[in-house]
Formats: structure tokens, sequence, C-alpha cells
């Protein structure tokens, strides 16, 4: 148990972990459970608007970037729970509305350090999702990028 919660895990997911034994705490009543509901039935409700057929924008899958910025490099950010929560922010959303989403890698910024993308879709969409981000794949297959790896990883292989 200690080698697999203890030692395993970094800084931030034992902090989030610990907030989130801290907010279930009978501190908060069932009005802020309640209020959480109502909010992510809001942004359930939103992707259900954008994927609906017969909607406005009727989409078949949403093409975001995974965070707002590139990668950080290795512990640059370590224990900046801010940080590590801003770069969390656009894929917490389809955890939250509980929808399919698929990150994939995109790319190298002018540090080597890679870019990503996600795609996100309705329900039951997965195979539409792998189908994309696997075309994705084969279209940039023969680009340099494709060769390269992250500084860590390029150093470990070594």
């Amino acid at each position: 148990y200690r080698k697999t919660r203890g030692e395993a895990f970094g800084v931030e997911p034992k902090l989030r972990m610990l907030m989130g034994i801290y907010l279930s705490a009978a501190q908060f009543d069932k009005g802020y459970y309640d209020l959480a509901l109502k909010a992510r039935a809001l942004m359930r409700k939103d992707f259900e608007n954008i994927f609906d057929p017969r909607g406005k924008y009727h989409l078949d899958a949403l093409l975001t970037p995974t965070a707002p910025s590139t990668a950080f490099s290795i512990g640059s950010v370590y224990g900046d729970s801010v940080m590590m929560q801003y770069s969390d922010q656009l894929t917490a959303t389809t955890n939250h509305a509980g929808i399919p989403g698929l990150s994939f890698p995109v790319g190298f910024d002018n540090e080597n350090l890679p870019i990503g993308a996600q795609v996100l879709g309705p329900d039951y969409s997965e195979g539409v999702l792998l189908r994309i981000a696997r075309a994705y794949e084969k279209v940039t297959e023969k680009e340099d990028w494709r060769n390269k790896r992250p500084p860590i990883l390029s150093k470990n292989e070594n």
C-alpha cells in the first residue's frame, strides 16, 4: 500500500486526494453538494447542445488543446497547485460533464516540450474519437516531430 500510495504518487496527486477528503468532511452541507451537481448538469447540458445532431452546432466531435500552454519543463512547477490546476482546466470539464475525451500528441514547442490536443465527443463516441486521433497520426507520420522525444525520455532511452 505504501509503495502505491505513499511513494508512487507525487506531491500534486497527494494534495488533491487530501483536498477531496477535506471537502467531503461534515463541514460542507448537502447544499454545497447540490450546488456542485447543478454546476455539473449545466456543463453537461452545454456539451449535449454542442453535440446535438438537430442543434445549432451539431458537431460529431470537438477538437481543443489539452492544456492552455505547452508542457512545463520537469520540476518547474513541482508543488505549485495553482499552476497544476491551471494546466488541467481544459480536461477537467470533460470529467465533470461525464463525456468521453481523448488526448494525443500533436507536436513540440521551441523548447522540445510536447504539445497535446484533445478530441471530445458525445456519449458512446469513443470509437469516433479513436478514429480521429488515428487519422491525425496517419497524416503526420512522416513529419520530423514524430521521431522526437521529450528531453526526459531522450535521456532515459540512452
